[in-house]
């Protein structure tokens, strides 16, 4: 395969091969063709000025793509996020990796955030159309090297875990401390349809952005009321979870309940309720600290690891030498 490339915007004919690449270089992240084109073309904040690709010179196949975002309409009351951008994903055909194709891909995507003056680049971490927290500490440790090369440093660790719910049962003192919330008058109960406006309500005062928009969209694409558990409080919503498949989250509780169990009721409750519907596993895509400690103590294990990179731009241009 030739090493020279052209280095040009995404264009309509790329889109199969893109997605034939991309499923050759993240196979544990592959794509479908409808896929790409809900989660990048039709995303409101898709600029084809932020995507490129890298072709190769001789034979014409694409040979890399990278993706880089920045807020076109607001993400609920977090806004425009005006001094971010992100960088969703980035891959080069494994036979042409370290000759300075994945550099000048990054070096479009880095002059597209300097032009939108965005001052903290991250990847990936973004809503809402994400495909992995980050860097895949166990396939791709390389990338790592690579992203800090070009002054990116590791902002945090996501981890992903999963297990089986076949034998999974609320231990005593889950069971105790719902109890105990019941005699103080809060429930747990599936959604219902006179409690949506009140849910989404609780989700824009306690968890503004991302989590609201994936209530809403879901609720709107017809999900099942039951794929949604809440808190109640004299008659109020004051926690809730959601799950999706075998897929549990997010969760959340508002802040002046917490640590009270409800995070833990929430979970064996939907975990049962996923087991009732024929599902056999559990799986989270990223969590972290404490809430990493409670899902160990539930017989879930670490799956996947990623870093989340951050980048902070300097004023000027780009320096890594482009292709023409």
């Amino acid at each position: 395969m030739a090493q020279e490339v052209s280095i040009r915007r995404y264009e309509a004919d790329d889109f199969y091969p893109v997605i034939a690449l991309w499923n050759r270089c993240l196979p544990r992240d592959p794509i479908t063709e409808r896929r790409f084109m809900h989660m990048i073309l039709m995303d409101p904040n898709f600029d084809p000025n932020g995507c490129w690709v890298a072709v190769d010179r001789e034979s014409a196949e694409v040979v890399g793509f990278i993706l880089g975002l920045v807020r076109r309409v607001p993400l609920g009351r977090i806004g425009m996020q005006e001094d971010t951008g992100w960088i969703s994903v980035l891959f080069v055909h494994p036979e042409v990796r370290r000759q300075g194709i994945g550099s000048q891909l990054l070096t479009r995507a880095l002059d597209f955030f300097r032009e939108k003056e965005r001052k903290e680049i991250w990847c990936s971490s973004y809503t809402p159309n994400y495909f992995a927290p980050g860097v895949d500490l166990d396939v791709h440790p390389e990338a790592v090297s690579f992203f800090e090369k070009h002054g990116f440093v590791e902002a945090a660790e996501a981890i992903g875990m999963a297990g089986t719910i076949l034998n999974m049962e609320m231990p005593a003192e889950v069971n105790a401390a719902e109890e105990r919330l019941r005699s103080e008058g809060m429930t747990v109960q599936f959604l219902e349809p006179k409690l949506v406006f009140r849910f989404l309500a609780f989700l824009e005062r306690n968890f503004p952005g991302d989590w609201t928009r994936a209530a809403r969209e879901r609720l709107m694409m017809g999900a099942a009321l039951d794929d949604f558990l809440i808190v109640l409080k004299d008659g109020e919503v004051v926690g809730y979870c959601q799950y999706e498949g075998e897929h549990f989250g997010p969760f959340g509780v508002c802040e002046e309940l917490r640590g009270q169990k409800i995070g833990s009721i929430l979970f064996y409750r939907a975990a049962k309720r996923m087991r009732a519907k024929g599902y056999q596993h559990i799986w989270v895509a990223w969590t972290g600290g404490e809430a990493k400690r409670f899902y160990e103590r539930a017989g879930m294990r670490v799956n996947r690891r990623h870093a989340i990179m951050k980048k902070t731009l300097p004023f000027g241009k780009c320096q890594i030498p482009r292709s023409k």
